[in-house]
């Protein structure tokens, strides 16, 4: 994400905007896009009759809303250092966010987060799933100062990328510590033998230990402060897990990777993310794509 240059926001002219806005412009003020791209889909809604005689739905012009969302977005970026596009498409159109995305090479997308879930559901999925860019999602309540960020790993390349934007976050921060989270299970031999179940756990957590001391040796940390976390998988999904690890941590942000060493989770391109979207409602949400090899994925997808 350190060198991402176009970056994509979806408004949808609710109250959590202000919020989307903010936090895309102080990301930018440290990160250095050269573009951001605001987007709004127009929905097509009928008009009740009682609102016909006041206003007519062919005054709604996709114009009209550009000039809104200009007039929205604009006094977040006073000094200008970076290009902003809004851009209004017509819901009639079949317009996908994530294809546009895609076409437009868009490394980072962000979309707002909501406490009640009024349609984002769809766009999360679709987003986690389908698109080829790195996904931040941010809901209305938050700190623009980051003390801790969270980053779930499973010691992979994807989960090294992780870390590595983690640190670059956090060298903007003042004392921002790193806290990285690996959830182990048991292996299913322990549920044939009588052996004792705690000396299983330990086993298991010291091999993930130095699993990840190899893993965190071969990542530059530039002097940021990280600190290990291992819990045992005890939930049905690991998402329950950082979704509890986050707030027992106080965490302003939380970074993790689609995709890892699972075939599975790379299939679907990360369901303990998209699981983890769904769940986690009041924390920043940086869900990092590969997208070289998100790309051929994408190929296939609209090939099928």
């Amino acid at each position: 994400m350190k060198n991402s240059k176009n970056w994509m926001v979806g408004l949808d002219f609710s109250e959590a905007d202000q919020s989307l806005i903010a936090y895309t412009a102080h990301l930018a003020g440290y990160l250095h896009p050269q573009e951001i791209r605001f987007v709004h889909v127009k929905p097509n809604f009928e008009m009740p009759d009682e609102m016909k005689k006041y206003l007519s739905e062919a005054e709604i012009t996709l114009e009209s809303i550009q000039s809104k969302m200009e007039e929205l977005v604009s006094p977040f970026f006073p000094e200008k250092k970076v290009e902003i596009i809004c851009e209004v498409y017509d819901d009639r159109s079949g317009f996908e966010l994530w294809q546009e995305a895609h076409q437009r090479s868009v490394d980072l997308f962000f979309v707002g987060s909501k406490s009640k879930d009024y349609g984002q559901g769809r766009l999360a999925q679709k987003l986690v799933r389908k698109s080829t860019c790195s996904v931040c999602f941010v809901p209305s309540d938050y700190k623009l100062e980051i003390s801790k960020i969270l980053i779930p790993t499973d010691f992979s390349e994807r989960s090294a990328l992780a870390v590595e934007t983690a640190v670059h976050v956090a060298r903007y921060q003042a004392d921002c510590q790193l806290v990285c989270l690996n959830v182990f299970e048991l292996p299913h031999a322990y549920y044939y033998n009588e052996f004792p179940r705690q000396q299983y756990i330990t086993l298991m957590e010291d091999k993930s230990r130095r699993e990840y001391e190899q893993f965190i040796s071969n990542i530059d940390t530039q002097n940021v402060s990280v600190n290990s976390v291992f819990r045992l998988l005890e939930f049905s999904y690991v998402a329950e897990h950082i979704q509890q690890e986050a707030e027992n941590q106080q965490a302003d942000l939380i970074i993790m990777s689609a995709g890892g060493q699972s075939v599975l989770s790379r299939l679907f391109l990360g369901s303990e993310a998209e699981r983890i979207v769904q769940m986690e409602k009041n924390i920043p949400l940086l869900i990092l794509k590969d997208q070289e090899k998100d790309a051929n994925l994408w190929e296939t997808i609209t090939r099928e």
